[in-house]
């Protein structure tokens, strides 16, 4: 069987870098997120783990995949400085 080349096994694959596909997106605003900020913007949320997920256990590949909802969720009414 002759091998085929990289183009033939995935020339109809569309690559992205993962940024468009929003994993982790009811984690953006929860209580229990992880606040880490770059550069002055928060980026905590987009992490695998958060106050009631800490490793070595993650946050399920459901909420990943936002398929499901946190059973921990709780909307963050916090004010915050800007």
């Amino acid at each position: 069987m002759e091998k085929k080349s990289l183009f033939e096994r995935y020339g109809d694959e569309i690559l992205t870098n993962n940024s468009v596909l929003n994993h982790f997106a009811q984690c953006r605003d929860c209580r229990f997120r992880d606040m880490t900020t770059v550069r002055g913007e928060e980026c905590g949320w987009d992490k695998s783990f958060c106050l009631i997920y800490e490793p070595p256990e993650y946050k399920p590949h459901e909420v990943y995949k936002n398929t499901e909802s946190c059973e921990y969720y709780e909307k963050d009414t916090r004010q915050f400085e800007k």
